[in-house]
């Protein structure tokens, strides 16, 4: 008869499946997303703002942190596609599953000893908040949330770390998560603050003595010295965005409260029945929650989903920035519309004589949706580069404002085409044809004013939208 090996020995043996269920698992995260969301969907209005900065690297954004444009820039390098425009949220979607993994096997780790196959159960119940809801979205696209969720999640790792092992290089991951957090969202200060505060109520006080905690924050303000530079020299614009920070304690309790609820639950249920059951409501349920998290279904059929589930109607995710309720989510409104508007520029651009092709302006003017489009798409359709100047005499114009200048302004003004796709946010949405500013228009311009559009009140029809008969079309005239 063999001799039965020591629990610790046991543990070791079974170790090798444990890890790899464990990047099994971060695989399918990361893989989920691209085969879920329909392919009828573009990039989102704010991803091309990211992928405009990715060709324009600094130490520092007006309206962002600069890390996320060191991804786009990478992005970019590779191409531009959708996949790779995708590709980084997807990765640090999956690495924050990783360290929610570790976590929660650090938890349990004496319970795990004894029972391997205990660790594999949890590290199932764990990975089902991340492919279920919100999470799934946010980490499927390129806007800073997926970052500041990572480095997070790798202060909190760090902390978990320290009082596990009793080692102080856990500290080290603090500070790293620190400085590449507040180079990613500036309101990581504030659940770096949360976290410091439950560490001075808890007995993970002992950390706040360490003096390789100061060395580690000092490391992650030395990370963040060269954006801290670029704000104190540009007038702190980071202030001007403190509106949208928002308290980061939630996600202080989501890294944690994943982990410590997986390994809680996992104890509780004891009997596999009940182990498949929870499993099996998850991923149906799941199911369910996804089809309105994300753009699995076409726009038409995505409607229809929402028609019959007023529910989502009453948690208010379908009211837009507007303060109406709209057919799909403004989120899934914004990946639509965006090749169209681009293919009716390209169309006015043809329009143009071979001299007006070599004067003309292309621009969205300051919405980054439109502009990004434009310089995303335009290569496409052999459109010129977009840009935000007024020293020439011909410009294209995408944009949704329906306030305009008078036509007066302009030798020539017309509106070729606008945007049709009936769930785009952009519907409706003007393509521009403008020749001969004069010197009002021209200084609007250059200043990159987006109200310089030329088409009379009387252009336009009762519902809003532009007339593309008011006027008689001159293009390449």
């Amino acid at each position: 008869m063999a001799k039965s090996l020591p629990r610790q020995s046991f543990f070791i043996e079974r170790r090798g499946r444990i890890v790899y269920l464990l990047y099994g698992l971060a695989l399918l995260k990361f893989l989920l997303p691209f085969f879920l969301q329909h392919p009828v969907y573009e990039p989102h209005r704010d991803e091309y703002l990211y992928m405009e900065q990715g060709r324009n690297l600094a130490f520092g954004y007006t309206d962002s942190a600069p890390l996320l444009a060191v991804f786009a820039a990478l992005s970019n390098a590779l191409g531009g596609g959708f996949f790779w425009i995708k590709f980084w949220p997807a990765l640090f979607g999956a690495l924050t599953y990783v360290l929610v993994g570790r976590m929660i096997l650090m938890l349990g780790r004496d319970r795990w000893i004894k029972s391997p196959r205990e660790a594999q159960w949890t590290l199932v119940l764990g990975f089902l908040p991340f492919v279920v809801g919100p999470l799934l979205l946010e980490n499927f696209l390129l806007k800073p949330d997926f970052l500041g969720l990572y480095f997070e999640t790798m202060m909190v790792y760090g902390v978990l770390r320290t009082i596990q092992t009793k080692r102080v290089g856990g500290l080290y991951w603090v500070g790293i998560g620190f400085g590449l957090g507040l180079l990613s969202q500036y309101h990581v200060l504030l659940f770096a603050l949360g976290l410091i505060a439950v560490l001075a109520l808890s007995k993970g006080r002992q950390i706040l003595l360490n003096r390789h905690f100061y060395f580690a924050l000092s490391l992650g303000l030395l990370l963040f010295l060269p954006n801290l530079i670029w704000q104190a020299t540009h007038g702190w614009p980071a202030m001007d965005l403190a509106e949208e920070w928002q308290l980061r304690l939630g996600w202080l309790v989501l890294p944690w409260g994943i982990a410590f609820g997986a390994v809680w639950m996992e104890r509780k249920l004891t009997m596999s029945f009940w182990r498949y059951g929870l499993v099996g409501v998850g991923v149906a349920s799941g199911f369910f929650i996804n089809l309105a998290c994300l753009p699995i279904l076409p726009p038409a059929e995505l409607a229809a989903f929402f028609a019959k589930a007023p529910v989502f109607r009453e948690l208010g995710m379908l009211r837009w920035e507007d303060g109406k309720d709209h057919a799909l989510p403004q989120q899934f409104a914004d990946m639509l519309g965006w090749e169209e508007m681009t293919m009716k520029a390209a169309r006015a651009y043809e329009s143009l004589d071979s001299l007006g092709k070599t004067e003309v302006i292309l621009s969205g003017g300051c919405n980054v949706g439109e502009s990004g489009a434009l310089e995303y798409f335009g290569p496409r359709y052999g459109l010129p580069p977009v840009e935000h100047r007024g020293d020439r005499d011909v410009f294209i114009y995408a944009t949704d404002k329906r306030s305009w200048l008078n036509g007066k302004h302009f030798i020539y003004a017309a509106v070729t085409d606008s945007v049709t796709h009936p769930f785009a946010r952009e519907y409706g949405s003007y393509i521009l044809l403008l020749k001969g500013p004069n010197a009002a228009a021209r200084q609007a311009l250059l200043q990159g004013i987006e109200r310089i559009a030329a088409v009379a009140q009387d252009n336009m029809t009762g519902n809003g939208s532009a007339s593309l008969h008011g006027r008689q079309s001159l293009a390449g005239k």
